[in-house]
């Protein structure tokens, strides 16, 4: 499938206390290069506009909030798009690079992909921070969970979604590269490739992973703890930096006789 055709629907969690200090960042950089953007939140802001649930805000209702943001997405998007995309508001994605990840993927299978940690479930589950996203098929599925497979007394929210997911038959996909690499990193780029990483990574992180510079995909996806500030840096760096030698490879590629603009 080509790229472009790739539908994705993003949906970003975020509060009242950080809709115009996080989110309004993701709106002016990689928030409308997804097919549909939505900001779920506890309060209506029409001028934004934030989609509100009937949700306490809070770290203790982050599962309840994001179970709420779920279920909205499924009653009134789930035609709009083939993939889901969970982030938070201090969360940046490349979104040509997940089209790209998802090309060859089956949306009418129970997948979803994201960061796998290993902890707590059978499979595994995705972090939050980095962002996971569903197929539609994962996302009818966990829509229509009942609360005996689906609890509501989970307290993180990336645990519940993947305990879950995992009751209604939703497998966690690998989305690493063919060199083995993260395409979602639960922390910021320079945590990964500076090798700053917390302990409890890695007690929770399911697959091996590499330091410094191999850490990460050529492809990547997301990264984590993302400041307003850096929100814009890495989407000047990604989307307008190039140096000389990089511009004239870009520029023209001649083939036979014919040159071709990439």
């Amino acid at each position: 499938m080509e790229i472009s055709k790739v539908k994705v629907l993003c949906w970003i969690l975020t509060s009242p206390s950080t809709l115009h200090s996080k989110a309004a960042h993701i709106k002016e950089t990689w928030g409308p290069r997804c097919d549909v953007t939505l900001y779920m939140s506890s309060q209506a802001d029409p001028s934004f506009p934030a989609v509100a649930l009937n949700v306490a805000e809070g770290r203790n209702s982050l599962w309840n909030k994001t179970r709420a943001a779920l279920k909205y997405v499924y009653e009134h998007h789930s035609q709009e798009a083939e993939w889901f995309m969970k982030a938070d508001d201090d969360t940046y994605v490349i979104v040509e690079n997940l089209r790209y990840f998802l090309r060859d993927k089956n949306s009418s299978a129970p997948l979803y992909y994201g960061h796998n940690f290993k902890m707590f479930t059978k499979q595994g589950y995705m972090s939050g921070g980095a962002g996971y996203v569903l197929s539609r098929e994962a996302l009818g599925r966990f829509a229509k969970g009942d609360n005996y497979r689906c609890k509501t007394d989970y307290t993180a929210e990336d645990v519940g979604v993947g305990k879950c997911l995992e009751a209604v038959g939703v497998v966690a996909g690998d989305s690493r590269d063919s060199l083995n690499r993260s395409r979602f990193l639960p922390m910021s780029i320079a945590d990964f490739v500076n090798n700053h990483l917390p302990n409890w990574y890695h007690h929770y992180k399911k697959y091996r992973t590499s330091e410094g510079l191999s850490c990460c995909s050529d492809y990547l996806i997301s990264c984590h703890y993302v400041t307003p500030q850096t929100m814009h840096f890495l989407d000047f760096v990604i989307y307008h930096l190039r140096s000389a030698n990089d511009s004239q490879q870009r520029r023209y590629k001649l083939r036979s006789n014919q040159t071709i603009l990439v």
